[in-house]
């Protein structure tokens, strides 16, 4: 597959780092992922929450030009969407839509959510969350020769808010790109933050009232 990277606010003090430098999955070129929205949707009906980060240059010196707050009802149920793009090349360009490539080669990424409001897989059990966040893709959802097991991707999610309050950098996004090492899978059932290499890590302002 083709490197992805995502460049993170200095202030953030995360790192987005390029894939894994495995001859197996060395090709020649580089994407870039300069937006990651989340798209939360109400199960129950009304307007959709949206968050955005974006940095239009992607790996330029540019600053970051959008970041959202995520901003949600109590009580209340979504569906959470992700798309991650590459805003450096036209929309017509087959590059443009990175999350196609990331749901292409689904047996090889994985979103993982956490952070100090999150209480999801990745987390465990978090007595501090504001919002529970569970899997509702499976690699199989975008490609069909998935072999088993059969593991989640991240790209659909449902999102359940509880108690109300807001968190800095309380909801965190991160995307492992985790292809094969020496033939042997290090996307598992128990590969988690540690394992594979970072395409990106995005934590957002939540805000549940």
């Amino acid at each position: 597959m083709k490197h992805l990277k995502a460049l993170i606010p200095a202030s953030l003090l995360l790192t987005a780092i390029a894939c894994g430098d495995d001859e197996e999955v060395e090709e020649a070129g580089e994407e870039v992922i300069t937006t990651l929205t989340l798209t939360f949707t109400p199960v129950d009906g009304g307007a959709p929450v949206v968050a955005t980060f974006r940095d239009p240059d992607g790996d330029g010196s540019g600053a970051a030009t959008q970041f959202d707050d995520i901003v949600l009802v109590s009580g209340t149920t979504y569906g959470l969407e992700l798309v991650a793009l590459n805003e450096t090349v036209d929309p017509t360009d087959p590059d443009y839509r990175i999350i196609d490539e990331i749901t292409e080669e689904a047996e090889e990424h994985q979103f993982f959510f956490h952070g100090p409001a999150v209480e999801s897989d990745t987390t465990g059990a978090n007595p501090n969350a504001l919002v529970v966040v569970s899997y509702e893709d499976l690699e199989s959802d975008y490609v069909s020769s998935a072999s088993e097991p059969d593991l989640p991707v991240g790209v659909l999610n449902t999102v359940v808010t509880s108690t109300t309050g807001s968190v800095a950098e309380g909801f965190r996004v991160t995307l492992k790109h985790q292809p094969p090492n020496g033939g042997v899978p290090v996307k598992t059932e128990t590969s988690g933050l540690n394992d594979g290499g970072t395409d990106v890590d995005v934590a957002f302002d939540l805000t549940v009232q």
